[in-house]
């Protein structure tokens, strides 16, 4: 859908908001505030509004994979998002799972754009169920960014990726034929 209103639109901007969150039109002018300078304005949420524990636990995972996999440092990389056109337009996307936002962000800061952020909070849902919450879901999110990361490290990157998992399998190895294995703890 995003992919569609992309190459649809006939403005310089294009807002991406969750169907189940539609945000107040106070909200869109601190959106629109914020455009000055920027190539795209980031939402975050200050609080997960209707998670249970485990699921803030798993967003925080996740934000921890992209900060560290991609070198961002935003407050939030699932949420709405005002996108420059121009920008946007410069970039593709493959993932199909939730990591195609952080895919999106990363893109974007790999051409260089400037991004701003605006608190943004979430309502919380008054029907139907979030699919995020299930385990299928989140896994075939965490899966889809390790895939994004595969495809932008390119040959010499996957090359080293490759080198690094060998020498911990090499490792582990070395510590279970010398009997160093410590699982007792566990």
């Amino acid at each position: 859908a995003l992919r569609t209103a992309r190459d649809a639109a006939r403005g310089e901007w294009l807002l991406l908001v969750p169907v189940d969150s539609v945000p107040a039109p106070a909200l869109l002018r601190d959106y629109l505030a914020a455009r000055e300078g920027v190539d795209t304005v980031v939402g975050y949420r200050p609080e997960r509004v209707g998670y249970p524990t485990w699921a803030r636990l798993g967003s925080r995972v996740m934000h921890a994979m992209v900060s560290t996999l991609f070198g961002l440092r935003l407050r939030d990389y699932n949420w709405i998002c005002l996108y420059r056109v121009e920008r946007l337009r410069q970039i593709d996307w493959r993932e199909r799972s939730i990591a195609f936002l952080p895919e999106i962000l990363a893109g974007l800061s790999a051409l260089g754009c400037r991004f701003a952020e605006v608190p943004s909070p979430m309502e919380e849902r008054r029907t139907g169920q979030a699919t995020v919450f299930r385990p299928a879901t989140a896994t075939r999110g965490f899966a889809g960014l390790l895939r994004v990361k595969w495809r932008a490290a390119g040959p010499a990157g996957r090359l080293l990726a490759l080198a690094f998992l060998a020498a911990v399998g090499l490792r582990f190895a070395a510590l279970e034929r010398h009997d160093l294995w410590v699982d007792e703890a566990i």
